[in-house]
């Protein structure tokens, strides 16, 4: 395929200038997207509050000082949950934007390193999703949309609240590149290149890792088993109708019992219970997906590929030994945490696994569009879905392009992008279809997933629409390649112009970074633990007391360890110590408000198990937050007075 925005036929230095122009746009696209991020770098973080955020933020710090202390590891610490080790290894400690943060912006300010690597991040999400558009379309200006148009999607939108690990999708995207490459071009170079690229993936993130290994497995099935796409004649059947007619006996027998409650029938032997129509649910919505793929026009046919098209055993083999090369500190951190059984997984029974989008958001809109959003909210409210879980959003100009045009089809290429792409899509739907807000009971193939080892761990199925969005991406740069209509520079302006319109999020909401004195004042103290109260501990399943992750934050500051803390995965055995521990048990319900707590532990006792068995040396009370049984208990220990201010009382134990 050839086109006039082909780089084919440009010379090197032309081409390298067109690579720096698309790099300056996205770099543009960037400032807007985050607006007003750029102007604010010192003084602000994205969100509306301190939560996620402060716990990135304190990624940036955590790795800056082990870096600066030779004994320091970076998968093992003390210095939260003090005086317990913690592992990180399981933590989303996007240890890659973080070891940018340390490095490449080691002299910036906390804040701004930070919010650098999310501006750069979100530049290379657009620029290597173009290279990766350009790489199977061969048209600059295609890529280019398809670019902005990645960098745009609301699910971006949605990390920028807080999971910044998950705002940084550029290294998935570049071992798709990576290893595309490897299969057309197999050598050593090329399978060492990709397994370094895929390395990079786990230390940015562990969800975007499994994807990559998905999606390289996907296209190695893929030249094994050769699958594409095929017209097929389609006409209306018996079979059509028998479809439909017991689609519409189910729905109505659903409609019945759901106006009526249900009931339980005995016949003979058979109990049948209706109580919620779920199941009828689940077979009206199997019946009516029968009837459309039969409806369809276009069949999957899947043949044995030949074994020239097979990738080389060696080209795995390199791959695999280069990735586990570069992942040894992960992977050797990992083990040791099996092996002590401290390897952290959610549990979870076969109809309360964690949802995944609704249907329903890919027509909705875009909820956090400056100027339409407040209606589409509306829609999400009304349907009961979830802003930040269900926004695939994929805009008016993509849809309408891929979806009513079938020109960009003629390419194999693009027909295995559109089954990647729908690989993924079921994925991202979670394990029961739900449609405008009602769950269809129909199980989907991701409820099997948690029997996967590696893929079990992936656990929140939403994520998947990542390589959603990308796939969209790389067939928005097909049919804008293939359309004739969109010949023009000034055509495609206008649609790129549109797309970011459409997707746009601005202004992104940020949240002040506040920075009391009283903690510059604790920072210049002798060395101690602090434990802060209301306290409690925090991980990605809950938390167990009251923990205000404005701690992280503030830590950074005073560099002093702190008795509790926040990462994504606690090992058992910590949360063990705590839940044994009397003093810290009762803090904890107090905190949560539970004050009956309080007459089972003597304040002096409490005292005495601070100071001897958690070494904790400092106690800051946020009087704003802390209830009047938690302050009346800590001031029943008898702390000396060290420092107060308008919010918190600092007190010594002695």
């Amino acid at each position: 395929m050839s086109h006039p925005d082909s780089l084919r036929h440009l010379s090197p230095t032309r081409a390298g200038a067109r690579h720096a122009t698309a790099l300056l746009l996205f770099a543009a696209l960037a400032v807007l997207l985050t607006w007003p991020l750029a102007a604010r770098l010192r003084t602000h973080v994205p969100g509306t509050a301190l939560d996620d955020n402060a716990m990135f933020l304190w990624n940036f710090w955590w790795l800056r000082h082990s870096l600066a202390d030779p004994a320091a590891g970076f998968f093992t610490t003390s210095i939260v949950f003090y005086p317990n080790s913690v592992d990180l290894v399981l933590h989303s400690h996007s240890l890659l934007n973080a070891f940018a943060g340390a490095t490449v912006f080691g002299r910036a300010p906390l804040p701004v390193a930070l919010n650098l690597t999310l501006l750069v991040g979100c530049a290379l999400n657009g620029f290597v999703a173009y290279i990766l558009a350009l790489r199977v379309s061969r048209h600059w200006r295609a890529s280019v949309v398809a670019g902005a148009f990645f960098a745009a999607c609301p699910i971006f939108t949605v990390h920028l609240f807080g999971h910044f690990n998950y705002y940084t999708a550029w290294p998935l995207v570049g071992f798709v590149v990576a290893w595309l490459h490897a299969m057309e071009r197999p050598s050593w170079r090329s399978a060492v290149l990709a397994g370094a690229v895929l390395a990079a993936v786990a230390y940015a993130d562990y969800y975007y890792f499994v994807y990559a290994l998905v999606f390289a497995l996907l296209v190695v099935v893929s030249r094994i088993v050769e699958i594409d796409l095929g017209p097929r004649r389609s006409r209306v059947t018996r079979v059509d109708w028998v479809l439909l007619a017991l689609a519409a006996i189910a729905i109505a027998l659903t409609v019945l019992v759901w106006s009526s409650g249900g009931g339980v029938w005995q016949i003979g032997p058979l109990r049948v219970s209706l109580r919620t129509g779920t199941n009828l649910r689940a077979v009206a919505t199997a019946l009516l997906l029968w009837w459309a793929w039969r409806r369809r026009t276009w069949t999957i046919n899947a043949r044995w590929g030949q074994s020239s098209a097979r990738p080389p055993a060696r080209l795995l083999g390199f791959t695999a030994a280069a990735c586990a090369l570069f992942m040894a500190p992960i992977l050797v951190h990992a083990v040791a945490l099996w092996r002590a059984g401290q390897y952290v997984t959610q549990t979870y029974l076969w109809r309360s696994a964690p949802g995944g989008i609704d249907v329903a958001g890919a027509v909705a809109g875009n909820p956090f569009n400056p100027l339409w959003g407040v209606w589409v909210r509306r829609v999400y409210d009304t349907l009961g879905m979830d802003t930040f879980n269900d926004p695939l959003w994929l805009g008016v100009v993509p849809l309408v392009l891929v979806l009513t045009r079938r020109d960009w089809m003629a390419a194999s290429a693009a027909r295995r992008w559109l089954l990647l792409t729908l690989a993924f899509l079921v994925w991202a739907l979670g394990p029961f279809l739900t449609v405008f807000g009602v769950n269809t009971g129909l199980p989907l193939p991701q409820i099997l997933l948690r029997y996967v080892p590696v893929v079990s761990n992936a656990r929140i199925p939403a994520h998947a629409a990542v390589m959603v969005c990308l796939g969209v991406a790389v067939l928005l740069a097909f049919a804008i390649a293939t359309s004739r209509r969109l010949r023009s520079p000034a055509a495609i302006a206008c649609v790129l112009l549109v797309v970011v319109i459409d997707l746009l999020s601005a202004p992104f909401p940020l949240t002040p970074l506040d920075h009391p004195p009283l903690y510059d004042r604790l920072a210049a103290l002798p060395p101690g633990a602090v434990l802060d109260v209301p306290t409690g501990i925090r991980d990605g399943f809950g938390p167990e007391g009251v923990f205000d992750a404005s701690v992280l934050y503030f830590q950074t500051i005073h560099e002093h360890p702190i008795a509790t803390g926040y990462i994504a995965r606690l090992p058992p055995a910590v949360r063990q110590r705590y839940d044994s521990s009397r003093t810290m048990l009762t803090l904890f319900r107090l905190s949560s408000g539970n004050e009956p707590a309080a007459a089972s532990v003597d304040p002096a006792a409490a005292r005495q198990e601070l100071s001897e068995d958690w070494h904790i040396r400092y106690v800051i009370v946020h009087e704003r937050a802390a209830s009047v049984a938690v302050r009346r208990f800590i001031e029943g220990m008898g702390l000396r007075v060290l420092d107060r201010d308008a919010s918190r009382t600092v007190y010594a134990i002695e």
